[in-house]
């Protein structure tokens, strides 16, 4: 588990700045079904980490996130789990290690955010769209030749299979460099066996996402089809896709 970061001074409330409900991001958070209670519970979880400057720590004491943090808040399971997967594909919430997750925007709101990490942040952020765009443009001039070239890089540098999967940092590094190597595409069929005949793909934003139901899974089956493919990585072959 990462380190929390050190402070030399607590902070109790935040500034909501005067654009924050014409923010695209909450209006179209308000606009879901229940995007009102969201947008609630998002505060709520905000103002949860400001002692700890954004960072969301799962402590495991409730079986996921979504589920400890409802306790927390005293907010209903299905309503956070909604609220935190809106997040997560917004970059408002950030998975910066296994169980620990940072809301950037904290440390904006409260004015903890120094001058030269707002820089470096804005640089990193613009470096990821340029590379993003990058590797859609790549993909679209040869997609066949680009997948072969990634099977080769993971066969150049495999994993052993023997490794625990208490081994947190060998399962971490593994999930890191599939991500970086198959964004956007689909990766393993029909397993674990609660997800039978269904296609999990690698979303663009790096989520496990079901095809079928056109869902992102929830943080417990994410690691479990995560866990599934590090445990198999010797037989799984990500899919080729299907041209529409």
């Amino acid at each position: 588990m990462s380190k929390l970061p050190k402070k030399n001074k607590k902070y109790y409330w935040f500034k909501l700045k005067d654009d924050f409900f014409t923010d695209p991001k909450i209006k179209k958070l308000r606009r879901i079904a229940g995007g009102d209670t969201y947008t609630v519970i998002l505060l709520k979880t905000m103002l949860l980490t400001l002692k700890t400057d954004g960072i969301l720590v799962y402590e495991g004491i409730e079986k996921t996130l979504a589920e400890e943090l409802a306790l927390k808040l005293d907010e209903d399971d299905n309503n956070v789990l909604a609220t935190l997967s809106f997040m997560q594909q917004m970059k408002l919430l950030e998975e910066i290690d296994i169980n620990t997750y940072d809301i950037p925007q904290v440390r904006i709101l409260t004015g903890s955010e120094s001058a030269s990490t707002s820089r470096v942040r804005k640089y990193r952020e613009k470096q990821k769209a340029l590379h993003c765009n990058s590797q859609v443009t790549e993909r679209n001039k040869n997609v066949t030749t680009e997948i072969e070239n990634k099977r080769e890089e993971i066969e150049k540098e495999p994993l052993s299979k023997s490794l625990s999967l208490k081994n947190k940092e060998a399962f971490h590094d593994f999930r890191k460099r599939i991500k970086s190597l198959y964004l956007g595409q689909p990766l393993v069929k029909g397993a674990p066996s609660f997800l039978s005949d269904t296609i999990i793909e690698l979303s663009s934003f790096g989520y496990l996402h079901n095809t079928v139901s056109n869902k992102d899974l929830n943080n417990e089956d994410a690691f479990s089809v995560w866990k599934y493919i590090f445990l198999n990585q010797d037989k799984i072959i990500p899919l080729e896709k299907e041209e529409k």
